[in-house]
C-alpha cells in the first residue's frame, strides 16, 4: 500500500470551498470565510475542522477557544496535527517575556 492510496483525493467541491474560503479571509471577510467553512466542518470532515481551527487560530486570543474546540475535534475525526500548532499558538498569545516589561537600567 502506498501514501497515495491512504490520502484521500479531495472533490473538485471540496476545493472549490477552500478557494471560496481563502479568498474571503484574504478580503478580509473573515466571518464570512469561517461561515462558509463551518457546515462541512460541523459534518464531520476533519480537513475542515483542522482548517476551521486554523482559521480561528489567526484571530489571536480572540479566536483561541474556538480554535481549541475545533483543534480537538478534528484530532477526534482523525486529523490530529491542528493541534499541536493552536496548543502552541494559544499558550504563547497572551502570554509575555518576564523581560518585556522591564527598562534597560
Amino acid at each position: 500500500m502506498t501514501i497515495e492510496s491512504q490520502v484521500p483525493t479531495p472533490s473538485p467541491e471540496d476545493v472549490s470551498l477552500v478557494q471560496q474560503v481563502q479568498q474571503q479571509w484574504n478580503s478580509s471577510n473573515q466571518a464570512d470565510a469561517i461561515a462558509l467553512l463551518r457546515p462541512r466542518a460541523e459534518a464531520g470532515e476533519p480537513w475542515a475542522a483542522a482548517f476551521l481551527a486554523w482559521l480561528f487560530m489567526q484571530q489571536g486570543s480572540a479566536g483561541a477557544e474556538e480554535s481549541i474546540t475545533w483543534a480537538v475535534r478534528a484530532a477526534e475525526l482523525g486529523a490530529p496535527n491542528q493541534i499541536l500548532h493552536t496548543f502552541n499558538n494559544v499558550v504563547g498569545a497572551d502570554s509575555e517575556p518576564a523581560s518585556a516589561g522591564r527598562q534597560a537600567a
